[in-house]
C-alpha cells in the first residue's frame, strides 16, 4: 500500500499555498495557536473532529473528507509500523509440501 496524503500535507500544499495564507493566518482562521497549527501542518498532531469542522468552514470541503483522510493516514501509519515489527505471513507459515 502506498503512503496516502496526510491532512497536514494537504493543508500545506493545497490550502495554505493556494490561498496564500501564512501559518499565523491559518491558525487564526482555525481558532488554534500558531504552535498547534505548526504541529498539524507538519503531521505531529492528527486532525481532531473539531479541526475537521474548522477545515470545512475554511475550505468548504466537507468535514467527512478531512476525517476520512486522517483515518486513512492513521491506518497506513499503523500498518507500516506493524509490518516493521511483526513478520509477514509468508515467512511464518510453512510452505506447501514441506512438513515442519
Amino acid at each position: 500500500m502506498r503512503k496516502p496524503v496526510s491532512p497536514g500535507e494537504f493543508l500545506k500544499e493545497v490550502i495554505l499555498k493556494d490561498h496564500d495564507l501564512t501559518i499565523q493566518e491559518f491558525a487564526l482562521s482555525f481558532g488554534i495557536t500558531t504552535k498547534a497549527a505548526f504541529a498539524l501542518i507538519n503531521n505531529r498532531q492528527p486532525m481532531s473532529p473539531r479541526d475537521c469542522t474548522s477545515a470545512e468552514r475554511l475550505t468548504y470541503i466537507p468535514a467527512s473528507f478531512w476525517i476520512n483522510i486522517q483515518i486513512e493516514y492513521c491506518l497506513w501509519q499503523a500498518n507500516h509500523i506493524i509490518s516493521q515489527v511483526l513478520p509477514s505471513e509468508e515467512t511464518t507459515e510453512p510452505k506447501e509440501g514441506k512438513e515442519t
